[in-house]
């Protein structure tokens, strides 16, 4: 996981698009990226709002992209191969490796139909 940190002192986004930026520079950095099981807990008080925040979503996803072109991120992105490279191929397996489709936590609620 130290190969995380970078990654995270470089983030920019603090709203709906910070996954994106995530997986744009872990993505840039080589990082492996695994899917694992997450518990959904369906909230009917929802404050997201479709028309109101989609732009907002899509400002922040052509922010990451402006900044991946001015370079921001390369420092990052260098320092998370840097570590790669020092964690070497001593631990192919992490602990994500781990999950299974065994593992699947309990569905609390179900997403809405849109």
């Amino acid at each position: 996981m130290s190969v995380c940190r970078p990654l995270a002192e470089a983030a920019t986004i603090e709203r709906f698009g910070f996954d994106v930026e995530y997986l744009t520079v872990a993505h840039l950095a080589g990082l492996r990226l695994r899917e694992i099981p997450v518990r959904w807990d369906h909230n009917d008080g929802s404050k997201l709002s479709v028309w109101r925040d989609t732009p907002r979503l899509i400002g922040e996803v052509r922010a990451v992209l402006a900044q991946v072109r001015r370079g921001v991120y390369d420092q990052a992105i260098a320092a998370i191969r840097a570590q790669q490279e020092k964690e070497g191929a001593a631990s192919k397996t992490t602990e994500l490796d781990a999950f299974t489709s065994e593992d699947m936590p309990e569905v609390v609620g179900t997403a809405p139909e849109v």
